[in-house]
């Protein structure tokens, strides 16, 4: 009302979510017959590789989710160092939070590898005793029965 005013600076700063490395595929072998395409998961072994270089060390969290629905509704996976995966492939719904709150989202497929079932009577590798000797000995290149 009287015309007076003073002045000021300030400063903003933006926070920003971190910019994430989309990981690799997690895959864990079947542990024992028969196939049933379950197996317990580290998905904590992705962090980093989740981070990325700028983010290891810096105070961000990493949170999974079975899904989207309960990345949006806040209910994670309450022990990500032992998850059970549901269906082989399976993608799991990543978030993760910057010291200042800050988000930023990505997913990470995990899937089991199965045991292989090998042919327990393979066809026999057979070889002539070519050094004029009957000794008996022969080199085998057992690679020959692989397919077998």
């Amino acid at each position: 009302d009287t015309g007076c005013f003073g002045v000021t600076s300030f400063q903003l700063f933006l926070n920003q979510p971190l910019l994430l490395t989309t990981p690799s595929m997690l895959s864990v072998c079947e542990t024992e017959l028969p196939n049933d395409a379950t197996e317990v998961f580290d998905l904590t072994s992705k962090d980093e590789e989740i981070l990325g270089p700028f983010g290891v060390g810096q105070g961000y969290t990493v949170e999974y989710f079975v899904s989207e629905a309960d990345r949006d509704n806040n209910i994670p996976i309450p022990n990500p160092e032992s998850y059970i995966n549901t269906v082989n492939a399976q993608t799991i719904y990543v978030l993760v939070t910057s010291p200042e709150g800050c988000r930023s989202y990505t997913t990470l497929t995990i899937r089991v590898l199965p045991t292989p079932s090998p042919n327990f009577n393979p066809e026999p590798l057979v070889l002539c005793d070519d050094n004029n000797s009957p000794d008996a000995v022969e080199v085998f290149d057992l690679t020959d029965a692989e397919a077998d």
